[in-house]
């Protein structure tokens, strides 16, 4: 009898264990799925040169800005000066080297809090800042760091930017007059055409 009680024990013991182990298995399985899956999710909206979100990022964001008739926002837009030059006279390497450079500028002038980013493609990039009242002060800060990043770095190449920027309100300000609806599309084209400007 004893003997039948402490095998009964061990079967329970055991069953438990085969219980746990395969319940570990199966949640370390469906973790490593989820990560896999945010893994790909990122590669699919992350520019894999810069850093920054890529035009699929961009145009997500900015389809919610437009879903939630969001207002109070302003949009910084961007271009490399001399991309073209830097890659027929230094290499493509550089030129590379250039974009992460800026990249590296606008993401730290650009935080979560404050609004988003990306690279638009090519030598454009577009950040969108929310509220609006923080848009000299970022303009400022990517300025800033870009000139401190060209200084440690001490390229060969040329290394600035020209910028563009608009306001919701300001776009709305025009556009109400003509009885449009303000997007968000409307206030980057405000900003691109003043960046050529």
């Amino acid at each position: 009898l004893f003997v039948k009680i402490h095998y009964s024990k061990v079967m329970i013991l055991v069953m438990i264990f085969v219980f746990i182990t395969a319940f570990s298995f199966k949640l370390i399985m469906v973790m490593q799925k989820a990560m896999e899956d945010e893994h790909l999710r990122v590669l699919a909206f992350t520019d894999n040169l810069s850093g920054l979100g890529n035009r699929q990022f961009l145009q997500r964001k900015i389809d919610l800005l437009n879903s939630q008739r969001a207002t109070g926002y302003a949009v910084i837009f961007m271009d490399i000066n001399d991309l073209k030059y830097t890659n027929d006279h230094f290499g493509h390497e550089s030129g590379d080297q250039l974009i992460r450079m800026v990249a590296l500028a606008i993401k730290g002038a650009v935080s979560a809090s404050c609004g988003f980013c990306g690279r638009n493609g090519g030598d454009e990039f577009i950040a969108v800042i929310s509220p609006e009242e923080y848009l000299e002060e970022v303009s400022k800060q990517i300025l800033e760091n870009l000139e401190n990043i060209k200084e440690k770095e001490k390229t060969r190449f040329p290394v600035s930017i020209s910028l563009g920027t608009a306001t919701y309100s300001e776009v709305s300000a025009e556009i109400r007059l003509e009885g449009e609806i303000v997007t968000t599309g409307l206030v980057i084209q405000k900003a691109d055409q003043r960046m050529y400007e």
